[in-house]
């Protein structure tokens, strides 16, 4: 996140920087939940 701002500082608002840095959040604790359900076993592969 620093880097984009570093890079864009004049070009991104600071509500375009806050909305990509909730989305990134987001998508992190998405990503992290899919984990957990893989590592327990609670996915539908079950091959």
């Amino acid at each position: 996140m620093k880097n984009i701002f570093i890079q864009n500082h004049d070009e991104i608002a600071t509500t375009s920087l806050a909305i990509i840095g909730a989305l990134t959040l987001y998508l992190d604790f998405i990503n992290l939940f899919i984990q957990f359900l893989q590592i327990f076993g609670f996915s539908d592969n079950r091959r």
